[in-house]
């Protein structure tokens, strides 16, 4: 599978390989800018043209869906299993968006199932749900460089499965704050081994993050302690940032009393790199703006 990122400030893909060993191992990959006030057309060329210059084949692509009308929701059901789960997601997801069920797209994970004959268990997961004009027109500007997507994902979980895949496991006793930025999105994620993921996506109200480091900081602050205090889940030990990180010494200074371990991530530089074309990337901070990418290209159809 080739993961493609269409963000706001940049186009990207990769193609990963897992080895018998688990390893993952960087067979393709590319970015390029793109241009703000860049329309459909010029977006499919530019999508295009990265896929030629990168080797990525356009078969089996799973594209990223980034948009404000992107809804990514942590659920939690006492006593609700199967068709149950469908229907009430089905309300929520409308009442989200306000809109009828068949004008919208949705999915969901399942972090842990509620377990038969325990009244105390709950089903525990995270909602994706978004309309389907906005997915149907994103497709079309996709289709018009000849791809047709096997995998829509949000962009927030593909990230935490790429942490997963390449990091392991969560301890027990702690869990792991993620914070992957593009210039005016930051999709903002907890794991936890007993509470799974816990997702948010936020949009910054002005230019850039580095203008308004505060209101992110304010915003990572209240998912960490939602999932502690509201959640019982154990506090956050770690915390990585990855993507496009603006002035990352602002942003550090804004968050670094949020996580007693703070890091940036580039996600190459703990992967496989055997073409020398793209060892630059694991060497230097543009890997880490793949991070979304690289996670779409772990899934399968």
């Amino acid at each position: 599978m080739v993961g493609l990122d269409v963000g706001d400030t940049h186009i990207a893909g990769a193609q990963v390989e897992t080895g018998a060993d688990g390893t993952l191992r960087l067979r393709a990959a590319g970015w390029t800018a793109r241009p703000p006030t860049a329309g459909p057309r010029e977006i499919a060329a530019i999508v295009a043209k990265l896929f030629r210059r990168s080797s990525l084949p356009t078969s089996q692509v799973c594209a990223a869906f980034q948009s404000p009308a992107l809804v990514v929701k942590h659920y939690r059901y006492p006593r609700l299993t199967g068709e149950e789960i469908a229907r009430a997601l089905a309300i929520e997801a409308e009442e989200t968006l306000q809109m009828p069920r068949e004008a919208l797209y949705m999915d969901w994970h399942v972090n842990a199932a509620a377990a038969a004959g325990d009244p105390l268990s709950a089903t525990d997961g995270v909602l994706v749900t978004a309309p389907k004009a906005e997915i149907e027109r994103h497709l079309d500007a996709l289709s018009r460089t000849g791809i047709q997507p096997a995998v829509v994902d949000a962009g927030c979980l593909a990230v935490c499965n790429l942490y997963l895949a390449i990091k392991g496991p969560v301890p027990a006793e702690h869990a792991v704050g993620l914070v992957a930025l593009s210039n005016r999105r930051a999709d903002i994620a907890v794991l936890s081994h007993e509470n799974g993921i816990f997702p948010r996506t936020v949009f910054t109200p002005v230019a850039a993050w580095d203008e308004s480091a505060g209101y992110l900081a304010e915003c990572v602050a209240d998912t960490i302690k939602f999932h502690q205090f509201k959640l019982h889940g154990p506090p956050v030990e770690r915390l990585y940032l990855t993507g496009t990180v603006p002035r990352r010494d602002v942003l550090v200074r804004h968050l670094r009393e949020l996580a007693p371990l703070m890091a940036f991530w580039n996600p190459v530089s703990d992967m496989t790199v055997e073409s020398p074309r793209l060892q630059p990337l694991r060497d230097s901070e543009s890997g880490a703006i793949l991070s979304t990418c690289l996670g779409l290209a772990l899934r399968s159809d």
